[in-house]
């Protein structure tokens, strides 16, 4: 809607500006507005830089903005000074760039895939320790009494039966991630992995263990489902593929650390040998799992908010992710926001809601 008698209005979101010069016709501007084309004497220009700008802006009236402001001059470039006006450009103005926050947050929800590595290898430096075997040459060499719980039989079955919690666990956690927002069901499979990880560093019952490690299993597949949507849904376009792949780096990295502790760090000397402590070994899986406790103090996930229709927590949310400008991302999260309420209200396109089905005759 133009307003000659005032200085400045607005079209299809679009700032136009008046300024002193030549004067356009109503059908210029009107066409301007509507297909975004320049009249014929008019040239449409940006300028890449600052430098780049004051090059072409060569008289007096004639005004150019930097950074994504767009400035039209006529053909000539010299009497410009009738009409301007300013976009926002996504690709300028509008860079979507991750603040320091994100990063944390996907920091501390990478302890999850790290917990899976760890919890996955766990049995591997442990293994001759809870059966009880002898090490090296000497037949004598036996780990001590208090870490020898299973026979070779019972071993197999604590160490398979992890991946029919993990089978579970990744049905429950995608249910629980979609009702309770995705910080809070990350922060939630932390709880029965602490539980875990201490029951199996107190306990000496193999029945009791095994059942620990099939809850460990449980609380892997919750996190294996949750941790890619979170990173997925926070990060920037530009930064999605990366932090992607930190999740697989993630699981790999908690393979390594569990096999270099179980090796190196958390061991104890029987008959001349070393051998893993593997109950300590689980009070490291535990420290780690408190660590993605505290997953509680980041920022939900904006586009879950959006869903539920809570879209001031949705933008809240994205403010803290991003540094720079949020209105692009903004208008798309309550866009969202719409759209999930029409679906919830059973509405059509339009915006009114659909009447219900016609049921023909039986026949």
């Amino acid at each position: 809607r133009l307003d000659s008698s005032l200085g400045s209005s607005d079209v299809g979101g679009v700032h136009i500006s008046r300024k002193p010069g030549r004067q356009l016709s109503a059908s210029d501007m009107s066409a301007e507005a509507h297909t975004g084309i320049a009249p014929p004497a008019m040239d449409f220009r940006r300028a890449a830089s600052p430098t780049a700008a004051s090059d072409f802006v060569s008289s007096p009236g004639t005004s150019a903005y930097y950074g994504g402001r767009r400035t039209l001059l006529d053909s000539s470039g010299s009497t410009c000074d009738a009409l301007s006006f300013s976009v926002e450009s996504p690709s300028l103005d509008g860079r979507r760039v991750a603040s320091y926050r994100l990063f944390a947050a996907v920091f501390v929800c990478c302890f999850s895939p790290l917990l899976f590595g760890f919890s996955l290898c766990f049995t591997s430096p442990a293994q001759i320790s809870m059966e009880g075997r002898a090490k090296g040459a000497n037949p004598e060499a036996h780990p001590p009494a208090r870490l020898a719980v299973f026979t070779p039989s019972q071993f197999t079955y604590y160490a398979s039966l992890f991946n029919i919690g993990a089978v579970v666990g990744a049905f429950a956690g995608s249910s629980v991630m979609n009702r309770i927002g995705r910080k809070r069901a990350l922060t939630l499979s932390a709880c029965p992995h602490m539980l875990a990880w201490l029951g199996t560093a107190l306990h000496s019952d193999p029945m009791m263990l095994t059942s620990l490690r099939m809850l460990t299993g449980f609380a892997v597949g919750m996190g294996t489902a949750i941790t890619p949507v979170y990173i997925g849904e926070v990060a920037t376009p530009s930064l999605r593929g990366p932090l992607g792949a930190v999740n697989q780096l993630s699981l790999t990295t908690g393979i390594f650390v569990v096999n270099l502790a179980g090796s190196y760090g958390t061991v104890v000397e029987a008959s001349g040998q070393t051998f893993c402590d593997w109950r300590a070994l689980a009070l490291v899986g535990m420290a780690l799992a408190a660590v993605l406790s505290t997953m509680i103090c980041m920022p939900e996930s904006p586009r879950w908010l959006a869903q539920k229709q809570r879209v001031q927590a949705a933008k809240v949310a994205l403010r803290r992710l991003r540094d720079g400008s949020t209105l692009e991302e903004e208008a798309e999260l309550e866009a969202a926001g719409v759209s999930q309420e029409a679906v919830s209200l059973g509405s059509g396109p339009s915006g009114y809601r659909l009447p219900p089905p016609q049921r023909g005759p039986r026949a």
